[in-house]
């Protein structure tokens, strides 16, 4: 039977097991251990990020001012640690919904990096390096340098799967980098001609944003993203062509009937479908490359 801090993190979407959790949280990596039993540290809660010693500082500062006097905020080499003190598990359970919306906002306010940076020095992390480790107890990733000078224990493919994947926002993020791909290609038909190049850009902000938002990088993300890829390049062409049909012969039908009197021409026709092929090509090509890469990255990763 789950206890009521358990239950409440569950609900949350933290992944929870033998008193400690973890979750992602606005980009940010949030780890953490609780007691059910003890009024004096009921619960301690790590939030990773890089942060200049400056900018530690300004968010400690606002943090602390904020939170109050009962939670002990404490800068680490990796991010921010924050210990809940002497409350019961009704106080804890009333305080910690504000804390978890409202430090990662904070963070993010102040210019700290999220998890697709190296906590220890900021730099990007390369898709091999995202993968979390054990620093000290707390669930990092960290980049190829760092990890040679900390003590760090790879985390179990068990472990990794039970990290909670948040499928709803990362499909969100999928959906809006493939809108954005969209708007791309709809402007490069228009005044350049040649769009089917965008086709890789729109599955990269798919995959990205993906990510971005919470989800894991799976064959999931790689079928969510590239079916919207696919599916609104093919769409920003057609709508080109529609637009510049009716350019064409707008004065004197609808949008629709422009469109179709255009394809009556065969250069125009010509053009169309050469265009919606290409699309077509690039963005399953696009999609089968990012696999074949993944896959190779993912067997060369140790488990």
């Amino acid at each position: 039977m789950k206890t009521e801090i358990a239950k409440f993190l569950t609900e949350k979407g933290f992944s929870v097991k033998d008193g400690k959790f973890f979750a992602t949280i606005k980009g940010y990596h949030f780890n953490g251990s609780f007691k059910e039993n003890s009024y004096f540290t009921p619960l301690t809660l790590h939030v990773s990020f890089f942060a200049t010693r400056i900018q530690q500082q300004t968010i400690a500062s606002a943090l602390s001012v904020t939170l109050g006097k009962q939670i002990s905020v404490v800068a680490t080499d990796y991010g921010m640690k924050f210990i809940y003190n002497n409350m019961s598990v009704k106080e804890l359970l009333r305080i910690l919904p504000f804390s978890l919306d409202y430090i990662p906002d904070v963070l993010a306010k102040e210019g700290a990096l999220d998890c697709r940076y190296c906590p220890i020095c900021g730099t990007e992390l390369k898709p091999e390096e995202q993968r979390l480790l054990s620093v000290d107890g707390i669930f990092v990733a960290l980049d190829e340098h760092c990890r040679a000078n900390y003590a760090v224990t790879e985390v179990s493919a068990e472990t990794q799967s039970d990290i909670p994947n948040n499928y709803a926002k990362g499909i969100v993020g999928a959906l809006a980098g493939s809108l954005i791909g969209a708007v791309i290609t709809f402007f490069a038909t228009m005044y350049i001609g040649l769009s089917f190049i965008i086709s890789i850009v729109s599955l990269l902000l798919a995959t990205a944003l993906y990510k971005k938002m919470g989800g894991k990088p799976n064959n999931v993300m790689i079928a969510v993203s590239g079916c919207f890829t696919v599916v609104f390049q093919l769409l920003a062409c057609l709508a080109a062509y529609v637009i510049a049909a009716h350019d064409a012969f707008g004065q004197t039908s609808d949008i629709w009937q422009s469109f179709m009197a255009a394809m009556m021409i065969q250069e125009f026709s010509a053009a169309f479908y050469l265009g919606f092929i290409l699309n077509l090509l690039f963005s399953i090509g696009s999609i089968v490359v990012y696999l074949f890469i993944y896959k190779r990255k993912k067997s060369r990763s140790v488990l």
